[in-house]
């Protein structure tokens, strides 16, 4: 048995001695004290896996949102894509009932017997659209106003009203219309009105109305679209 005469024979003989090492360390700590590194090791071990799990979950749900965000994306667009169906099928059945009120509105206009011009009239009308500068898109956009009417006014002369249909009245709608009248004057030197057709009003299509004369409104009735 080696003799311990100093501190630095107790460090020597506990590095040499793992047996006595082993004992002392049992003779000085607690049991529990023992079982610190084992337990911490398991700490560890069990901290690993749970921040694992944790991980997984996080992935799992930004996957989830993912998904929800592309599926909110496909709701969206199909609300948009039926939005925008609505909106034509109210728009062509709002032109379809402009049709019965032909008469109405060339009467506040001061026309009598009005006859609505056919595509091949307004294709007819404008034959010379080349030497009048105007480009092809607006000259085909033209072609497809929504109606025109021809009629002799109160003093017996032909006279226009280029009619754009909507819903909902807006200034594009107004600046549809006045530029077809202003098409159909240049074309046949007679006078010709824009007219705006529709249930309701824009604000700012009534607020262009209420400042320029440049187009008269013709609101249909509001259960103008309900089954008969």
């Amino acid at each position: 048995m080696a003799t311990i005469s100093t501190t630095a024979d107790l460090i020597r003989l506990l590095r040499e001695d793992p047996e006595f090492a082993a004992e002392v360390r049992r003779f000085i700590l607690t049991e529990e004290l023992l079982q610190l590194p084992a337990q911490f090791v398991n700490f560890v071990s069990w901290t690993q896996n749970k921040f694992q799990g944790i991980e997984a979950d996080i992935t799992e749900l930004k996957d989830g949102q993912k998904r929800l965000e592309e599926n909110q994306g496909r709701l969206e667009e199909g609300q948009k894509r039926l939005r925008n169906d609505v909106a034509d099928i109210k728009g062509f059945m709002t032109a379809r009932a402009s049709y019965y009120h032909i008469r109405g509105i060339a009467s506040q206009l001061g026309l009598f017997r009005p006859r609505r011009q056919t595509r091949d009239d307004l294709i007819d009308m404008c034959e010379d659209w080349q030497a009048a500068q105007i480009s092809w898109d607006d000259i085909k956009s033209f072609w497809d106003a929504d109606f025109v009417l021809k009629g002799p006014n109160a003093a017996g002369q032909p006279e226009y009203v280029a009619v754009e249909a909507s819903y909902t009245i807006d200034n594009h709608d107004i600046s549809r219309a006045v530029r077809n009248a202003g098409y159909i004057t240049r074309f046949t030197n007679s006078p010709c009105r824009a007219v705006v057709v529709g249930v309701q009003l824009h604000t700012a299509a009534r607020e262009t109305l209420e400042r320029s004369a440049e187009a008269a409104c013709y609101l249909l009735p509001v259960d103008v679209l309900r089954p008969s």
